[in-house]
């Protein structure tokens, strides 16, 4: 009787054994490591996607055939993911949305009642986007859980803050002088700082897990390509250049979680009307590889943190 209890008992460990695994692979590795990109569905029209790096398999999130969703953004805690969305009726309007791809395929959107809209980024806590009222001059705060617009807002400062370091003490963002050049500032607790300024930065910033290094696109000094650059978030720090391609765009950089890879877009594989495809870069320059092969336009990449 004790052998087949024993019998009986390592039936038992091996099957929950499975089934840890399985839900850690489902729910751990999976969701872990993704993507999140917007892409056309068919004609025009530009929909979310998820891509999951280890095994390259795609997901379209949202599916719509009368918007438009652009401009990923993840939540600090990756839960959610911030996103524009463009619905193509009579009248072109935009809304702010979050969708929880892991959780709820069905998307909040926050109609603001106002005339230019964009989301500007989110607050630490992951529950907090904000949203700038162009037209308004000012910035509006939503609870991103309950759809709740708070009373108050921000009026639109002269910068916004768009990337977090893993630990949330680190955020990073950008002023743009009337001039165009810009600058790039780091926040940490009440202290903020100029970490370089003097460059044309034409897409989004991203921020190592640790909060130590910042890649940015730009137009930067003579070089007349949009390339990435790599800088450290002490002050008075100097870029070093990442890509080197006559004639080739890379933009849109974004951080891997574990800090050892760096995802962009380019159109370096292809003539002048080559699609933007995404690709992994390491920080140090190296080791290029292309993660995307769809016969489409792909969009801002945003790397779940």
């Amino acid at each position: 009787m004790l052998k087949s209890f024993i019998t009986a008992a390592l039936r038992i460990a091996i099957i929950l054994t499975i089934v840890i695994f399985a839900a850690r692979l489902i729910g751990g590795v999976l969701d872990e490591n993704y993507i999140a990109y917007d892409m056309p569905q068919s004609g025009s029209m530009v929909d979310l996607w998820l891509i999951d790096v280890e095994r390259a398999r795609v997901v379209n999130l949202t599916r719509t055939h009368v918007t438009q969703e652009l401009s990923p953004a993840w939540s600090p805690d990756g839960r959610f993911i911030l996103y524009n969305r463009y619905t193509l009726t009579s009248e072109i309007s935009m809304m702010p949305c979050v969708i929880a791809p892991f959780e709820d395929a069905t998307p909040r959107c926050f109609d603001l009642h106002s005339g230019t809209v964009y989301h500007a980024g989110w607050d630490a806590s992951s529950q907090i986007v904000y949203i700038n009222l162009f037209d308004l001059g000012r910035y509006a705060a939503v609870n991103a859980i309950t759809g709740e617009v708070i009373e108050g807002g921000e009026t639109a400062l002269d910068r916004e803050w768009s990337a977090y370091s893993a630990d949330r003490r680190t955020r990073i963002g950008i002023r743009v002088a009337l001039s165009y050049l810009a600058q790039l500032w780091v926040q940490e607790t009440e202290r903020e700082w100029m970490v370089y300024e003097n460059t044309y930065l034409m897409s989004s910033i991203t921020l190592s897990p640790d909060g130590t290094q910042i890649v940015f696109a730009a137009i930067h000094g003579t070089d007349p390509d949009i390339e990435l650059y790599r800088i450290s978030t002490a002050e008075g720090s100097t870029p070093v250049q990442l890509t080197f391609n006559r004639d080739i765009t890379d933009e849109s950089p974004t951080w891997s979680r574990d800090g050892e890879w760096i995802a962009f877009r380019s159109d370096r594989d292809g003539g002048v009307r080559a699609f933007m495809h995404l690709y992994l870069i390491r920080p140090d320059g190296s080791e290029t590889r292309r993660l995307t092969f769809d016969a489409a336009q792909h969009g801002q990449p945003a790397w779940r943190p």
